[in-house]
């Protein structure tokens, strides 16, 4: 089953264009990413957060990132990350359009 994963965290900048030329090498990165099928970025610079909505083909892939990306954000000195994760409920997913696959 598709499972979605949120994270939002508190971040400094950049943001914009700024902040897609610094972090493009950990876009191509995050891309690789075993069962990801998406990624769009967040940010919200008025209150100096930033994070992701990712989506994943199934429940170990997104685990799996979770602990990858937690401890990428931690040893980076990022505090205070909210991680929100659910199963996509694809057949109403797919009346709503959304894109569950990588194609």
């Amino acid at each position: 089953m598709l499972n979605l994963v949120i994270f939002d965290f508190p971040f400094e900048g950049p943001f914009g264009a700024d902040m897609a030329t610094a972090f493009a090498p950990l876009a191509a990165e995050i891309d690789k990413q075993p069962g990801l099928v998406w990624k769009v970025w967040t940010e919200k610079p008025g209150e100096k957060s930033a994070g992701g909505v990712y989506l994943f083909a199934d429940a170990a892939a997104a685990d799996d990132f979770i602990e990858l990306h937690s401890g990428r954000l931690e040893s980076l000195g990022v505090t205070g990350v909210i991680i929100n994760r659910h199963e996509v409920n694809e057949p109403l997913s797919a009346i709503t359009n959304a894109s569950l696959s990588r194609e």
